[in-house]
Protein backbone atom coordinates (compact mmCIF):
# COMPACT_ATOMS: atom_id res chain seq x y z
CA UNK A 1 0.00 0.00 0.00
CA UNK A 2 1.37 3.41 -0.95
CA UNK A 3 2.34 5.84 1.79
CA UNK A 4 0.69 9.27 1.35
CA UNK A 5 3.54 10.87 3.26
CA UNK A 6 6.12 9.50 0.84
CA UNK A 7 4.07 10.91 -2.06
CA UNK A 8 3.99 14.32 -0.41
CA UNK A 9 7.73 14.18 0.30
CA UNK A 10 8.44 13.25 -3.32
CA UNK A 11 6.27 16.14 -4.44
CA UNK A 12 8.07 18.56 -2.10
CA UNK A 13 11.55 17.45 -3.20
CA UNK A 14 10.57 17.59 -6.88
CA UNK A 15 9.13 21.08 -6.41
CA UNK A 16 12.25 22.32 -4.65
CA UNK A 17 14.49 20.88 -7.38
CA UNK A 18 12.33 22.39 -10.11
CA UNK A 19 12.39 25.80 -8.44
CA UNK A 20 16.17 25.61 -8.03
CA UNK A 21 16.79 24.55 -11.65
CA UNK A 22 13.95 26.03 -13.72
CA UNK A 23 15.76 25.49 -17.04
CA UNK A 24 16.56 21.81 -16.48
CA UNK A 25 14.08 19.93 -18.69
CA UNK A 26 14.65 16.54 -17.04
CA UNK A 27 13.96 17.90 -13.55
CA UNK A 28 10.92 19.83 -14.76
CA UNK A 29 9.55 16.67 -16.39
CA UNK A 30 10.03 14.73 -13.15
CA UNK A 31 8.16 17.41 -11.19
CA UNK A 32 5.41 17.46 -13.83
CA UNK A 33 4.88 13.71 -13.58
CA UNK A 34 4.84 13.69 -9.77
CA UNK A 35 2.53 16.71 -9.59
CA UNK A 36 0.05 15.14 -11.98
CA UNK A 37 0.21 11.76 -10.25
CA UNK A 38 -0.64 13.48 -6.95
CA UNK A 39 -3.60 15.34 -8.42
CA UNK A 40 -1.93 18.75 -8.38
CA UNK A 41 -3.64 19.81 -11.62
CA UNK A 42 -3.04 23.55 -11.22
CA UNK A 43 0.69 22.98 -10.74
CA UNK A 44 0.74 20.44 -13.58
CA UNK A 45 -0.93 22.87 -15.99
CA UNK A 46 1.53 25.62 -15.11
CA UNK A 47 4.43 23.20 -15.55
CA UNK A 48 3.16 22.07 -18.95
CA UNK A 49 3.20 25.64 -20.21
CA UNK A 50 6.71 26.18 -18.84
CA UNK A 51 8.00 22.88 -20.22
CA UNK A 52 6.61 23.47 -23.68
CA UNK A 53 8.46 26.80 -23.73
CA UNK A 54 11.66 24.93 -22.86
CA UNK A 55 10.99 21.98 -25.15
CA UNK A 56 7.97 22.20 -27.51
CA UNK A 57 8.59 18.62 -28.63
CA UNK A 58 8.19 17.06 -25.17
CA UNK A 59 5.74 14.20 -25.70
CA UNK A 60 5.32 13.74 -21.94
CA UNK A 61 4.30 17.37 -21.49
CA UNK A 62 1.71 17.11 -24.27
CA UNK A 63 0.44 13.80 -22.90
CA UNK A 64 -0.04 15.03 -19.34
CA UNK A 65 -1.57 18.21 -20.69
CA UNK A 66 -4.13 16.04 -22.47
CA UNK A 67 -4.88 14.05 -19.33
CA UNK A 68 -5.33 17.20 -17.25
CA UNK A 69 -7.62 18.69 -19.91
CA UNK A 70 -9.71 15.52 -19.86
CA UNK A 71 -10.18 15.86 -16.12
CA UNK A 72 -11.48 19.37 -16.79
CA UNK A 73 -13.84 18.08 -19.49
CA UNK A 74 -12.17 20.00 -22.31
CA UNK A 75 -12.41 17.21 -24.88
CA UNK A 76 -11.36 19.22 -27.95
CA UNK A 77 -8.15 20.58 -26.47
CA UNK A 78 -7.41 17.22 -24.84
CA UNK A 79 -7.60 15.48 -28.21
CA UNK A 80 -5.36 18.14 -29.76
CA UNK A 81 -2.80 17.58 -27.00
CA UNK A 82 -2.95 13.81 -27.55
CA UNK A 83 -2.29 14.34 -31.25
CA UNK A 84 0.74 16.43 -30.34
CA UNK A 85 2.00 13.82 -27.90
CA UNK A 86 1.67 11.18 -30.60
CA UNK A 87 3.42 13.40 -33.14
CA UNK A 88 6.42 13.71 -30.82
CA UNK A 89 6.70 10.02 -30.03
CA UNK A 90 4.26 9.09 -27.30
CA UNK A 91 3.08 5.45 -27.75
CA UNK A 92 0.16 5.30 -30.17
CA UNK A 93 -1.63 2.64 -28.11
CA UNK A 94 -1.84 5.10 -25.20
CA UNK A 95 -3.00 8.08 -27.25
CA UNK A 96 -5.59 5.97 -29.10
CA UNK A 97 -6.90 4.64 -25.80
CA UNK A 98 -7.51 8.13 -24.44
CA UNK A 99 -8.89 9.47 -27.72
CA UNK A 100 -11.47 6.69 -27.56
CA UNK A 101 -12.27 7.53 -23.94
CA UNK A 102 -12.94 11.08 -25.16
CA UNK A 103 -15.37 9.68 -27.76
CA UNK A 104 -17.12 7.79 -24.96
CA UNK A 105 -17.38 10.85 -22.73
CA UNK A 106 -18.78 12.97 -25.57
CA UNK A 107 -21.33 10.28 -26.41
CA UNK A 108 -22.42 10.12 -22.76
CA UNK A 109 -22.84 13.88 -22.64
CA UNK A 110 -24.92 13.95 -25.82
CA UNK A 111 -26.91 10.81 -25.06
CA UNK A 112 -25.85 9.21 -28.35
CA UNK A 113 -26.09 5.58 -27.28
CA UNK A 114 -25.27 4.16 -30.70
CA UNK A 115 -22.06 6.17 -30.74
CA UNK A 116 -21.33 5.12 -27.16
CA UNK A 117 -21.66 1.47 -28.13
CA UNK A 118 -19.32 1.82 -31.11
CA UNK A 119 -16.73 3.75 -29.08
CA UNK A 120 -16.90 1.19 -26.28
CA UNK A 121 -16.36 -1.65 -28.75
CA UNK A 122 -13.39 0.25 -30.17
CA UNK A 123 -11.94 0.64 -26.66
CA UNK A 124 -12.30 -3.11 -26.12
CA UNK A 125 -10.33 -3.73 -29.33
CA UNK A 126 -7.57 -1.41 -28.08
CA UNK A 127 -7.51 -2.75 -24.51
CA UNK A 128 -9.33 -6.11 -24.34
CA UNK A 129 -8.23 -6.75 -20.75
CA UNK A 130 -9.54 -3.41 -19.47
CA UNK A 131 -12.92 -3.30 -17.72
CA UNK A 132 -13.75 0.24 -18.83
CA UNK A 133 -14.79 -0.63 -22.38
CA UNK A 134 -17.07 -3.44 -21.22
CA UNK A 135 -18.66 -1.25 -18.54
CA UNK A 136 -19.57 1.50 -20.98
CA UNK A 137 -20.68 -1.06 -23.55
CA UNK A 138 -23.06 -2.44 -20.94
CA UNK A 139 -24.47 1.02 -20.24
CA UNK A 140 -25.05 1.62 -23.97
CA UNK A 141 -26.73 -1.75 -24.38
CA UNK A 142 -29.01 -1.08 -21.41
CA UNK A 143 -30.17 2.16 -22.97
CA UNK A 144 -30.63 0.41 -26.33
CA UNK A 145 -32.78 -2.28 -24.66
CA UNK A 146 -30.26 -4.99 -25.55
CA UNK A 147 -30.79 -6.66 -22.23
CA UNK A 148 -28.87 -9.92 -22.54
CA UNK A 149 -25.90 -8.17 -24.16
CA UNK A 150 -25.88 -5.56 -21.38
CA UNK A 151 -25.96 -8.28 -18.74
CA UNK A 152 -23.03 -10.10 -20.34
CA UNK A 153 -20.95 -6.93 -20.87
CA UNK A 154 -21.33 -5.79 -17.27
CA UNK A 155 -20.43 -9.26 -16.00
CA UNK A 156 -17.29 -9.14 -18.14
CA UNK A 157 -16.41 -5.75 -16.63
CA UNK A 158 -16.62 -7.35 -13.18
CA UNK A 159 -14.45 -10.24 -14.34
CA UNK A 160 -11.75 -7.82 -15.48
CA UNK A 161 -11.97 -5.45 -12.50
CA UNK A 162 -12.46 -7.20 -9.17
CA UNK A 163 -13.35 -3.93 -7.44
CA UNK A 164 -16.65 -3.95 -9.36
CA UNK A 165 -17.69 -7.39 -8.09
CA UNK A 166 -18.93 -6.04 -4.77
CA UNK A 167 -20.21 -2.77 -6.21
CA UNK A 168 -23.89 -2.47 -5.37
CA UNK A 169 -24.72 -0.24 -8.32
CA UNK A 170 -23.06 -2.48 -10.91
CA UNK A 171 -24.77 -5.55 -9.47
CA UNK A 172 -28.11 -3.77 -9.58
CA UNK A 173 -27.61 -2.93 -13.26
CA UNK A 174 -26.69 -6.54 -14.01
CA UNK A 175 -29.88 -7.81 -12.40
CA UNK A 176 -31.93 -5.07 -14.03
CA UNK A 177 -30.67 -6.26 -17.42
CA UNK A 178 -31.30 -9.90 -16.47
CA UNK A 179 -34.87 -9.14 -15.40
CA UNK A 180 -35.68 -7.49 -18.72
CA UNK A 181 -34.00 -10.24 -20.73
CA UNK A 182 -36.06 -12.82 -18.83
CA UNK A 183 -39.19 -10.73 -19.38
CA UNK A 184 -38.56 -10.76 -23.13
CA UNK A 185 -38.11 -14.55 -23.01
CA UNK A 186 -41.09 -15.24 -20.70
CA UNK A 187 -38.75 -16.87 -18.20
CA UNK A 188 -40.62 -16.51 -14.94
CA UNK A 189 -38.00 -18.30 -12.84
CA UNK A 190 -35.20 -16.03 -14.03
CA UNK A 191 -37.40 -12.95 -13.65
CA UNK A 192 -38.06 -13.94 -10.06
CA UNK A 193 -34.39 -14.53 -9.33
CA UNK A 194 -33.38 -11.18 -10.82
CA UNK A 195 -36.16 -9.38 -8.95
CA UNK A 196 -35.09 -10.91 -5.63
CA UNK A 197 -31.55 -9.71 -6.24
CA UNK A 198 -32.80 -6.22 -7.16
CA UNK A 199 -34.93 -6.14 -4.01
CA UNK A 200 -31.98 -7.17 -1.85
CA UNK A 201 -29.81 -4.44 -3.36
CA UNK A 202 -32.26 -1.54 -3.70
CA UNK A 203 -35.69 -2.39 -2.27
CA UNK A 204 -37.08 1.13 -2.66
CA UNK A 205 -35.90 1.80 -6.20
CA UNK A 206 -38.65 2.52 -8.72
CA UNK A 207 -37.49 -0.19 -11.09
CA UNK A 208 -37.54 -2.71 -8.24
CA UNK A 209 -41.15 -1.85 -7.50
CA UNK A 210 -42.02 -1.98 -11.19
CA UNK A 211 -40.41 -5.40 -11.47
CA UNK A 212 -42.49 -6.61 -8.52
CA UNK A 213 -45.67 -5.30 -10.17
CA UNK A 214 -44.75 -7.15 -13.36
CA UNK A 215 -44.30 -10.38 -11.44
CA UNK A 216 -47.62 -9.95 -9.62
CA UNK A 217 -49.50 -9.50 -12.87
CA UNK A 218 -47.45 -11.94 -14.93
CA UNK A 219 -49.97 -14.78 -14.84
CA UNK A 220 -52.84 -12.39 -15.50
CA UNK A 221 -53.54 -10.92 -18.95
CA UNK A 222 -50.42 -8.86 -19.57
CA UNK A 223 -50.72 -5.11 -19.88
CA UNK A 224 -48.18 -4.47 -22.62
CA UNK A 225 -48.58 -0.70 -22.27
CA UNK A 226 -47.47 -0.91 -18.64
CA UNK A 227 -44.63 -3.27 -19.39
CA UNK A 228 -43.23 -1.23 -22.26
CA UNK A 229 -43.91 2.30 -21.07
CA UNK A 230 -43.81 1.83 -17.31
CA UNK A 231 -41.01 -0.57 -16.54
CA UNK A 232 -38.78 0.29 -19.47
CA UNK A 233 -39.02 4.03 -18.87
CA UNK A 234 -37.99 3.45 -15.27
CA UNK A 235 -35.11 1.34 -16.46
CA UNK A 236 -33.78 4.30 -18.42
CA UNK A 237 -34.09 6.64 -15.46
CA UNK A 238 -32.33 4.29 -13.07
CA UNK A 239 -29.63 3.29 -15.56
CA UNK A 240 -28.76 6.91 -16.22
CA UNK A 241 -28.74 7.78 -12.50
CA UNK A 242 -26.58 4.81 -11.53
CA UNK A 243 -24.25 5.36 -14.48
CA UNK A 244 -23.35 8.78 -13.08
CA UNK A 245 -22.29 7.19 -9.80
CA UNK A 246 -20.43 4.20 -11.20
CA UNK A 247 -18.53 6.32 -13.70
CA UNK A 248 -16.66 7.76 -10.72
CA UNK A 249 -15.56 4.27 -9.71
CA UNK A 250 -14.55 3.29 -13.20
CA UNK A 251 -12.72 6.58 -13.82
CA UNK A 252 -10.54 5.69 -10.85
CA UNK A 253 -9.34 2.66 -12.78
CA UNK A 254 -8.68 4.90 -15.78
CA UNK A 255 -6.30 7.00 -13.73
CA UNK A 256 -4.34 3.91 -12.77
CA UNK A 257 -3.20 3.57 -16.39
CA UNK A 258 -0.72 6.39 -15.85
CA UNK A 259 2.21 4.19 -14.73
CA UNK A 260 5.12 6.15 -16.09
CA UNK A 261 8.52 5.73 -14.49
CA UNK A 262 11.41 8.15 -14.52
CA UNK A 263 12.96 6.05 -17.30
CA UNK A 264 9.78 6.32 -19.33
CA UNK A 265 9.75 10.05 -18.78
CA UNK A 266 13.26 10.38 -20.14
CA UNK A 267 12.54 8.06 -23.03
CA UNK A 268 9.59 10.11 -24.26
CA UNK A 269 10.60 13.61 -23.28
Amino acid sequence: QSDPYSHQEALRYAREAAEALPEDVSIQLTYLYIAFENGELEAANALVSHLLELDPSSSLAHYISARALMMEGDWTEAKNALNKAEEFGWPVEETEYWKTVIEIEKALESGAMGTLKKASQKLIEIAPDDAVGYYYLGIAELELKQWQEAHDSLLQAQTLNSSLIEDENVNYLINLAQFNAALDNDDLALMTEAYENMRALKPNEQSTRAAKASLNSYESPRDSTFLENGLITLVYVVAAWIAGIVVLVVFGSLLSRLTLTAATSKKHQ
